[in-house]
């Protein structure tokens, strides 16, 4: 499944991806790696829609890879994986379709 959420070029806020489904007993999100790819040029948009500014590097949390998201233009489409690595070194991808809108509906 793909989440898809919307969001200004001005908003900038933390997202929470849940992984609970894929965790096993006792696992917790240790860490996690995030990126992104703007929809069909599929150049790299890392730097300009995923905030890692101090204080706001992607993190796990128990069940959660918890990233900040920032910027893009008004009709982009964006890409985001997160990859998350867990307490019993298994790796898990969620994905999440960021689109770029004028106002929030």
């Amino acid at each position: 499944m793909r989440l898809k959420i919307e969001k200004t070029p001005g908003e900038k806020f933390d997202y929470a991806m849940s992984f609970t489904k894929e965790l096993q007993p006792e696992e917790t999100i240790d860490s996690v790696t995030v990126s992104s790819t703007q929809r069909y040029s599929w150049r790299d948009t890392t730097a300009r829609i995923v905030d890692s500014e101090e204080g706001h590097e992607p993190e796990g949390s128990a069940n959660f890879a918890v990233f900040w998201l920032k910027g893009g233009k008004v009709g982009e489409v964006h890409d985001v994986k997160a990859q998350g690595t867990t307490s019993g070194g298994r790796t898990l991808d969620g994905f999440l379709e960021l689109r770029i809108v004028r106002k929030k509906r």
